[in-house]
């Protein structure tokens, strides 16, 4: 409760004493991906919520300063890491690393403004916070129960992230019945913009150019890299295609998919729900698939 995502995978990797074979990097769209889908003999899932371009490079350096070896990277592609105005701005936490392998891996122009700066100190600022404060005094006094002991079937009640840096939700979470998912589904198109779409009227020409120098920068080193599309609730994805606002999202998909094909890269997923036949029972939410899901996904991917 309460942490910095960035900052926990930075001395997550840090701590790590050996490297693992394959990492998934991606949103919190990918984050219940853990090692049982391995296809190499370790995965690490280092995803972060809204996750935006400059995270998947942050990270990645994170495990190169250490000098380990990655065999596989899975790269979840949300949408909006081609959006210029997506909002996102918590990659800032691992600014440091982001414009150290983008100007001395990749060979970009990249400068590091005074907002990142400033976000540093806003971070940094939160320490003297009073409702941060009330909040820590809070589950000082009420304390946070971190056993985790599955025992056959029975798994975790509260929100737990494993050893392999994948997530399992909370029970009630996990629990909702098919009327909360649908109505989860339908809030997510009432909001406007939906989540990190607001303003994408046409993919980032810097991204696009970041994206391609990763990827190649990945695959010149040997790295076997996939791509993996999350799907969107079936009510969602139908509010995408009636309004003309949001078909860049599918421009988006067409562009990862020809962007794959050119660089020969495997592609599990699709925006498109009914592409694997997932209606309402495979999503938890309106932007985030389930377990079910994952596994039909993944099912079809190694056959």
């Amino acid at each position: 409760m309460n942490y910095d995502e960035r900052l926990l995978q930075k001395y997550f990797i840090e701590k790590m004493k050996q490297s693992p074979s394959e990492i998934v990097l991606g949103s919190s769209q990918i984050m219940i991906i853990g090692s049982n889908y391995a296809t190499e003999s370790s995965l690490i899932n280092n995803g972060v919520s809204g996750a935006s371009l400059e995270d998947y490079l942050a990270i990645y350096r994170l495990y190169e300063i250490k000098s380990y070896k990655i065999n596989k990277v899975i790269i979840g592609l949300s949408p909006w890491l081609l959006n210029d105005n997506h909002s996102q701005s918590r990659w800032k936490s691992l600014a440091d690393e982001y414009y150290s392998f983008i100007t001395e891996k990749l060979n970009l122009k990249a400068k590091k403004d005074f907002k990142t700066t400033l976000y540093s100190f806003s971070k940094t600022n939160q320490l003297l916070s009073t409702s941060y404060f009330k909040t820590s005094l809070e589950y000082l006094f009420k304390g946070i129960n971190n056993e985790y002991k599955p025992t056959g079937n029975i798994i975790n009640t509260g929100f737990t992230r494993l050893s392999d840096g994948s997530i399992c939700y909370d029970k009630i979470y996990r629990s909702v019945s098919f009327e909360e998912i649908e109505n989860k589904a339908k809030s997510t198109i009432l909001t406007n913009p939906i989540y990190s779409l607001g303003n994408f009227t046409n993919l980032s020409e810097n991204y696009k150019i970041i994206f391609t120098a990763f990827i190649e920068y990945l695959q010149k080193k040997n790295i076997e890299v996939e791509f993996f599309i999350p799907p969107y609730h079936p009510i969602v994805y139908e509010y995408l295609k009636k309004n003309e606002y949001y078909h860049i999202v599918f421009k988006t998909e067409q562009y990862f998919k020809n962007f794959a094909l050119n660089h020969k890269i495997k592609v599990f997923g699709t925006y498109d729900p009914h592409g694997y036949n997932l209606d309402n029972s495979y999503f938890y939410d309106g932007l985030h698939c389930n377990q079910k899901a994952i596994n039909k996904i993944f099912r079809i991917k190694f056959q």
